[in-house]
């Protein structure tokens, strides 16, 4: 596994005015040796992507299409958080001034020990204060 995704980086290897150079590269990785999400990550990128064909990034075609480039690549959904998973996001979430949301990515990749790929600069600064390595 290479790493934990977040929805801001998901949007950059799929809608045409966030792609780069960089998020083609880590999709390559991805591709090759997967990635993992907290369970939120699927209602963050189904709105993303809703809210992107209602400020007419793309077309409805287009989500269709990008929903299905999601679907191929290897990234593994985790299950519903514990108890003190949750305390845990909750802890960094306070610690950081994150919303849980981002709280948990950073849990995610604190517990498995991965780095994290992530284009929101308050989440890439907590990861960074807790000595999670940021993508790329």
């Amino acid at each position: 596994m290479y790493c934990v995704i977040d929805s801001s980086f998901t949007a950059s290897l799929f809608l045409p005015d966030e792609a780069s150079a960089m998020s083609d590269v880590v999709a390559e990785r991805i591709s090759k040796d997967g990635a993992t999400a907290p369970t939120l990550w699927q209602f963050e990128i189904a709105n993303l992507l809703l809210m992107a064909v209602r400020r007419k990034r793309i077309t409805s075609a287009q989500r269709s299409k990008i929903t299905s480039g999601i679907d191929v690549l290897p990234i593994t959904v985790q299950p519903a958080l514990t108890r003190s998973q949750r305390d845990a996001v909750m802890h960094l979430a306070e610690k950081h001034s994150l919303t849980a949301y981002d709280a948990s990515y950073l849990e995610l990749a604190l517990r498995t020990g991965l780095s994290l790929a992530t284009l929101d600069a308050p989440l890439s600064r907590a990861a960074k204060a807790e000595g999670v390595a940021v993508v790329p």
